[in-house]
């Protein structure tokens, strides 16, 4: 699991099973603080994004999420089944 921080990819955490990565997704969602925009991007397996957009439904308001697939470009580096989170927080005054 990797986060981006400052600008830099840093490690986030490990897990040793996809359900366990997902569940790990949902909880950084459902900690963040004053989403702006969510998204669930994935590129071999939307029935699990679909699925994990339905989870996350429960704590942000399921028509603001939404759902991309990971172009060939940027997928030949994460390789299949890849399924992420992006969000943007609000800014702060």
């Amino acid at each position: 699991m990797l986060t981006m921080k400052n600008g830099e990819l840093v490690p986030a955490g490990r897990v040793r099973s996809r359900a366990k990565g997902i569940d790990m997704l949902f909880d950084f969602v459902e900690n963040a603080v004053d989403i702006q925009d969510l998204a669930v991007v994935y590129n071999t397996a939307p029935d699990e994004a679909q699925a994990l957009i339905e989870r996350i439904g429960s704590t942000f308001p399921k028509e603001g999420i939404r759902l991309a697939r990971l172009g060939p470009a940027l997928g030949v580096h994460t390789g299949p089944g890849i399924l992420f989170v992006a969000l943007r927080g609000r800014a702060r005054p």
